[in-house]
């Protein structure tokens, strides 16, 4: 599947189903569009004590979350991505804020303030700054091939693919295992041992 933007690292997993929550191949499309609805994106609420929101969207529209068929399906594909919005306030910011308040804080009380007080004051400088900084916003990309059950998740980092396996993973009730050298030759038949190096290639040359 072609590549929407950012960066071209991908994994790619072989999907398989709760043998208890398992669908049809027919009723998979379906069972998919329902579950991006129940778990779609929901933008951060600049009022509220959160700072970092995530959920699904559609792939060519980072505000899409109606996944209507013809902007999810393509060809055996289903293709979606998460979005991670997130406030960044800046360490340097806080402490310079809170330093701020402590003087004040001596001043009025005539005393340094208490842990608890400190970290309550913290707390309220966050929510005052989370207004100030920008939401940083970053879209993974999923294509699934639900002819051969097989998944690719665009992240780059391993953090950000634990997140957006996870995500899918909890969503559609499946268990993404990563393909590798050992698990293709397992669904080909292939004994393990058979991917040992053979005697030349593990013998170094004498010279």
């Amino acid at each position: 599947m072609p590549i929407q933007k950012g960066s071209a690292s991908f994994s790619r997993f072989r999907v398989e189903h709760d043998g208890k929550a398992k669908v049809s191949k027919k009723d998979l499309p379906a069972a998919i569009g329902k579950s991006l609805a129940a778990h779609a994106f929901e933008p951060l609420d600049r009022k509220s004590e959160d700072e970092r929101a995530s959920g699904f969207v559609e792939l060519a529209d980072k505000n899409g979350t109606r996944f209507a068929a013809g902007d999810t399906f393509t060809g055996p594909f289903a293709v979606f991505a998460i979005r991670v919005d997130e406030v960044r306030i800046p360490a340097a910011a806080i402490r310079a804020e809170l330093e701020t308040w402590e003087q004040g804080f001596v001043k009025e009380n005539e005393r340094k303030p208490g842990k608890k007080e400190k970290n309550d004051a913290k707390q309220e400088i966050r929510h005052t700054l989370k207004s100030r900084y920008p939401l940083a916003s970053k879209l993974y990309e999923v294509n699934w091939n639900l002819e051969n059950g097989h998944a690719q998740l665009w992240a780059g980092s391993r953090k950000a693919l634990d997140e957006v396996q996870d995500a899918v993973e909890q969503a559609f009730s499946i268990k993404l295992v990563p393909i590798a050298p050992v698990t293709v030759a397992a669904e080909m038949g292939i004994a393990e041992k058979a991917l040992a190096p053979t005697p030349s290639l593990s013998m170094l040359e004498e010279n």
